[in-house]
């Protein structure tokens, strides 16, 4: 999720902790500390490179993100929550009070990504498996601000109980969103039912900063289905479009090559829900899970094939697809209301 939240969910979780330790002394250091550590894991953005262009997304949410590593990532958080309390000249808790506090706050940062559409290497190294649960969107104001004015409210006020309210909220919040991933996986078997379809994979997200217009999605003899839902108390449908999944030809690239290994690494960062862009000769792969409305497939990143050039990197591109226009469109899904003239298919 965006750095607002990840601090926010950092901080009830470690003043949770000096909660339930009965440190009361340590509450506000808990704040403040688990806050850092729920930032730290998002140093890895500064891993790329400027010859490799897939670098970013191979290491970005990697073994920073990890569920293991938490307690050694905590050790540097630690250390910047040490000097962050000894500036502001509050109660320093020991060493081991300050390490507890900031693994915390790291061990929340990865899951909480994982409950995105994104992906996160939550079990590496036992795993290289990219975690993607899909019950809350990247940002979502709704869920932030709420638990922002809470985290603030228990600092001011030295709360013990705003923090565990807090902290329930948060969970609460995250229940819901499993309730409404449900409710969306129903709703996509249905809709491929009714078209005759059998899904043979079904990828199912919240949009934009809320639980209640979902993106639905599912794959029906090589093409890819995407539609729109509004999950109210009732549910309400948008048709959306459909494209053909893509696959690599045989043959394209020498299987070897830095290109093919690029293309397959796309591949499976995209979860293999990759469309081509046939706007442009190019070979353009899209990465279709996301786009800026649910009844679209679209894909705001994508990578450019050069099969005259094996030997080089792929070539990363953006597609935008943050047109300004379509904020109404997405705004109607949200409410269940009829889309504007201009937006209908």
């Amino acid at each position: 999720m965006d750095p607002l939240s990840q601090a926010v969910v950092g901080a009830a979780a470690g003043g949770c902790v000096a909660v339930l330790a009965r440190r009361p002394q340590y509450l506000r250091a808990g704040l403040l500390v688990g806050a850092i550590g729920g930032l730290v894991p998002d140093l890895d953005i500064v891993l790329r490179s400027d010859s490799d262009p897939l670098m970013g997304l191979r290491l970005h949410r990697h073994f920073t993100h990890a569920l293991l590593l938490a307690p050694l990532v905590g050790a540097v958080a630690a250390v910047l929550g040490w000097l962050a309390l000894w500036l502001w000249g509050r109660v320093v808790p020991g060493w081991r009070w300050l390490w507890l506090l900031a693994s915390v706050g790291v061990a929340t940062h990865g899951p909480l990504d994982s409950m995105t559409n994104y992906g996160t290497h939550l079990f590496w190294p036992l795993t290289d498996r990219r975690e993607n649960w899909n019950i809350i969107s990247i940002i979502d104001p709704v869920f932030t601000l709420t638990l922002l004015t809470l985290v603030l409210v228990a600092a001011v006020r030295q709360s013990r109980r705003v923090v565990v309210l807090a902290s329930l909220f948060a969970l609460l919040y995250f229940v819901l969103g499993v309730a409404q991933h449900i409710r969306a996986v129903a709703a996509t078997q249905d809709l491929a039912h009714s078209r005759g379809h059998t899904p043979e994979r079904i990828l199912v997200n919240p949009t934009l900063g809320n639980l209640l217009a979902w993106r639905l999605m599912y794959e029906h003899q090589g093409s890819l289905y995407s539609d729109g839902a509004h999950l109210g108390l009732a549910r309400r449908i948008y048709e959306g479009t459909s494209a053909p999944l893509y696959r690599l030809p045989e043959g394209l690239l020498p299987p070897d090559s830095l290109q093919a290994r690029d293309a397959a690494y796309f591949r499976f960062f995209a979860a293999d829900w990759l469309v081509r862009d046939e706007r442009t000769p190019e070979i353009a792969l899209r990465d279709a899970r996301f786009a800026a409305l649910p009844t679209e497939i679209g894909g705001f990143w994508g990578i450019v094939i050069d099969p005259a050039k094996p030997d080089t990197h792929v070539r990363r591109v953006s597609f935008g697809g943050r047109d300004p226009a379509q904020w109404p469109v997405l705004k109607a899904m949200i409410f269940g209301q009829d889309l504007p003239v201009k937006a209908q298919r």
